[in-house]
């Protein structure tokens, strides 16, 4: 893999090599174009995602309340006892599957004679070549959207957010809402009536899949050889890639790329291979639990009985988002 350093122009009255921070700044553009219409997309649905696995919401509740009811006096009542009180159990709030990944085909490799220039060293410069404008301007990019960062060098790329709001980014709604148990929530007063239960709810996450716009601030763009002219044996000299030329050379490139080339296919997963993209989600849930037989007395003759769980609350399981070049 060969880096080739472009050359730019300065205040139109000079010609250097692209410094780090310019260079960067095309690679933000080919991010930006790749994001307007990525060839590899993520979106949320109803159900049935097609790389998302069935990821649960669980928690605790209580056990089935039970209930003793009698005639007035001289009749007894009695507290339903330990033994008929079910003990409290995890149950399955939501099941979510949502992420479905989608792949266009974006036709063939763009054939373009306008490519950037360099500098070789004693005072030559050169075009590059096709593969020069892969290592030096649509492999880096792929390398920002498959990396851990979200900033605007990774436009294009899909992550996960707890956030209600993230600048540069496009929230596509909620994949996974994980609730916890509140313990303190639980009343022998709301003791309800037979086979009724309690489920006070402690803290609620949602988490969001978002997908990074990108940066549409328009670089210095490269030096091309100026062919229009003189023809291709009698070039007229150098002047500037067009922003038309930029977005048709290197927009089209990567995401054909992106899509189709091997060792720079972009492929999203849940948890196998990658790179984790944005927050691990994760399903919060009791552990240790034991149940506390507890009682009230809701009248003269309703006699009420029923469990409440007590653990601690732990990661039950988690599932992270995945990006990898294949």
């Amino acid at each position: 893999m060969t880096l080739r350093r472009p050359m730019i122009t300065v205040s139109s009255t000079e010609i250097r090599e692209a410094p780090n921070a310019e260079w960067e700044t095309m690679h933000r553009k080919i991010a930006y174009h790749y994001a307007q219409d990525p060839s590899v997309a993520l979106s949320v649905v109803a159900s049935g995602g097609n790389i998302s696995p069935s990821m649960s919401d669980t928690r605790f509740r209580s056990g089935a309340a039970k209930r003793n009811t009698t005639g007035n006096f001289p009749e007894v009542t009695t507290f339903p006892t330990n033994a008929q009180t079910p003990a409290a159990a995890s149950f399955t709030v939501n099941t979510y599957d949502k992420v479905s990944q989608t792949l266009t085909n974006t036709g063939s490799i763009p054939s373009y004679t306008v490519k950037p220039v360099y500098a070789t060293g004693g005072d030559i410069i050169r075009e590059m070549s096709f593969t020069d404008c892969i290592d030096t301007f649509i492999n880096p990019v792929i390398d920002n959207i498959i990396s851990g960062t979200t900033s605007s060098l990774a436009g294009g790329a899909y992550f996960i957010s707890t956030s209600t709001s993230i600048s540069g980014s496009t929230d596509l709604g909620v994949i996974f809402t994980d609730t916890t148990t509140n313990q303190s929530g639980y009343a022998a007063s709301s003791i309800g009536t037979a086979n009724t239960f309690q489920d006070p709810v402690g803290s609620t996450t949602n988490y969001r899949l978002y997908r990074n716009n990108g940066d549409s601030t328009t670089p210095n763009l490269p030096l091309v050889i100026d062919y229009t002219s003189n023809g291709v044996n009698n070039p007229a000299g150098l002047r500037e890639m067009t922003q038309t030329e930029f977005e048709n050379f290197f927009g089209q490139l990567i995401r054909n790329y992106a899509f189709d080339q091997a060792g720079y296919r972009i492929r999203y997963n849940f948890n196998g291979n990658g790179t984790t993209k944005g927050s691990a989600i994760t399903n919060t849930g009791l552990t240790g639990v034991t149940s506390t037989y507890t009682t009230f007395k809701a009248s003269a003759n309703d006699y009420r009985a029923q469990e409440f769980p007590s653990g601690t609350l732990s990661v039950l399981q988690t599932h992270r988002l995945k990006v990898e070049k294949t």
